[in-house]
């Protein structure tokens, strides 16, 4: 009288189910399958959990039927029925029933999922492009452009005395040369913030050892091995820049004598470890340094791990082969 017969009960899971299998790409709210869920099955009410905020039936002092959420092998959570009663079970048509309807649901959960990590991803990358506009914009006007502006003045200054005191000229056209080289400078510095050149020219690990080369200070830098090619441009320029971040961090902030640099591959991933034999960090507390190459990383869809303790600090970053858009969003 109240719930229907079973037969009912089976023919509403199907219903439920064949809306279930549109749900992925029109996103209903959570309450309507909710709704529907209690009604097909006659129970007092359903409640889906998502993911973190699932709840083990240990913790759940209600009587409750919980139904895990799975997709493709990773929980998406869970169905929480409230029957009214304890002690309650479902039966093996209800459970059969159930069986597309849970997977169905899964894979709307999974859909909702991505999107929400897409939208996540998309507001970072956003955010990034904002910070690097606003950095060579930065760059442009507080160093290019005075410069440019004091080479500017130093030749109207050179061609004012070029007639009544040619050696003053001389040497006022020799200042402009030098601003005008440190302009050149800035340029290429700006743009190898954008790209770097060197990448193009001798690919990842010779630009690294390079670098390691060109560094002046206390720590010995040694760059290992090759990096497997070719390389996705994006993943090989975040690499460089984290190899690079990774490295000045030892030498200012490790106290150590050596770092060690080496790239590997496993599977479809580029492996980039950048070892030093120094104290580790102060109070275990990463730095913009840290954070800056955690957030090149996940733009790829990759990650960094940092391990620091008295005997050094490794930085490894393992970043996806294949297209950014690709991956699964972190």
């Amino acid at each position: 009288m109240l719930t229907g017969s079973a037969t009912d009960r089976r023919r509403a899971l199907g219903d439920l189910d064949g809306r279930l299998a549109l749900a992925a790409t029109s996103g209903p709210e959570p309450g309507l399958i909710e709704d529907a869920l209690a009604r097909a099955l006659g129970v007092r009410a359903a409640r889906i959990e998502l993911g973190a905020d699932a709840v083990s039936e240990a913790d759940d002092p209600a009587p409750t039927l919980r139904l895990p959420v799975v997709h493709a092998g990773r929980s998406e959570g869970a169905v929480v029925l409230d029957p009214g009663r304890a002690g309650a079970v479902l039966d093996p048509a209800q459970r059969e029933a159930l069986e597309p309807v849970l997977a169905h649901l899964a894979a709307v959960l999974h859909a909702r999922r991505l999107a929400r990590e897409l939208e996540a991803s998309r507001r970072a990358l956003l955010a990034a492009r904002e910070d690097e506009r606003r950095r060579v914009r930065d760059d442009l006007h507080d160093e290019l452009g005075p410069t440019l502006a004091a080479a500017a003045l130093t030749l109207g200054a050179a061609e004012r005395e070029a007639t009544r005191h040619p050696p003053d000229a001389v040497r006022l056209v020799a200042d402009a040369r030098a601003q005008l080289a440190a302009a050149v400078d800035d340029v290429r510095r700006i743009v190898r913030g954008l790209r770097p050149p060197v990448l193009d020219d001798v690919g990842l690990a010779e630009a690294v050892r390079a670098y390691a080369a060109a560094v002046d200070g206390a720590v010995r830098v040694e760059v290992v091995g090759g990096a497997p090619e070719p390389l996705p441009a994006a993943v090989e320029a975040a690499a460089y820049a984290i190899a690079l971040e990774a490295i000045a961090n030892a030498i200012r902030h490790s106290g150590g004598s050596r770092c060690r640099v080496s790239f590997g591959r496993d599977g479809d991933r580029l492996v980039l470890e950048v070892v030093d034999d120094g104290t580790g960090i102060a109070d275990g507390a990463p730095g913009i340094g840290s954070a800056s190459m955690e957030r090149r990383a996940r733009e790829q869809g990759g990650r960094v791990d940092i391990v620091s303790d008295a005997a050094g600090t490794t930085v490894r970053a393992s970043l996806p082969l294949a297209e950014p858009a690709a991956a699964e969003a972190p």
